[in-house]
């Protein structure tokens, strides 16, 4: 926190990749230390009292599933504000372009896991996934996710079917407070401190 004139400026929300496996993250962040370092950034985190939205990147090694039970395993050790899954996008230009992301089948059993381990944490399908993948949201609906970024018209669908409410806003699937009735063509009042 620092002041800028007048105005007490804060951080709002700490997102941070949780990755389970010492051997991924060494191989794909290019580090020499383990996923203990996580562990330690995640209590740092907690003893700051900043809410943290932790991001478990589902096939982060190269389209496999090693690994993201544990971080689910270590997260559910923290008062996460909430729990953000995504999976890997084979992005041109990059190492794993020709790596094929993992099967929606996949990254929706990470969901129901995270479901039944943390039952009352807010779970988002984030934006970080293989595009136009209608099957992966609609599981993740199924799985119980309680929002998705970017959803297709057939993962509209399903919420309806079970009669969830549906809100569109512009803004990051971790930011948890509602700006869907918020005015995007002017300033938003963010004077409101977070929940």
């Amino acid at each position: 926190m620092h002041r800028h004139g007048t105005q007490t400026r804060r951080c709002d929300q700490a997102l941070i990749d949780v990755i389970g496996d010492d051997e991924t993250y060494k191989k794909v962040y290019h580090v020499s230390f383990g996923v203990n370092e996580i562990e330690k950034s995640m209590t740092a985190l907690e003893e700051a009292e900043l809410p943290t939205v932790p991001h478990v990147v589902c096939g982060l090694n190269y389209g496999r599933i090693t690994g993201e039970e544990q971080a689910l395993e270590m997260i559910s050790g923290f008062p996460v504000s909430q729990l953000v899954i995504v999976s890997l996008m084979n992005l041109s230009g990059t190492k794993m372009e020709k790596t094929a992301p993992p099967d929606a089948h996949h990254v929706v059993r990470i969901i129901k896991k995270a479901r039944i381990r943390m039952p009352e944490t807010p779970i988002s399908l984030g934006c970080a996934r293989e595009r136009g993948n209608v099957l992966m949201e609609k599981l993740a609906i199924d799985a119980g996710v309680n929002r998705m970024a970017l959803p297709s018209e057939e993962a509209l669908q399903r919420a309806k079917h079970y009669g969830l409410e549906i809100r569109f806003q512009k803004t990051c699937c971790s930011v948890s407070k509602n700006f869907s009735g918020a005015n995007w063509n002017g300033p938003i009042n963010t004077a409101e401190p977070p929940k």
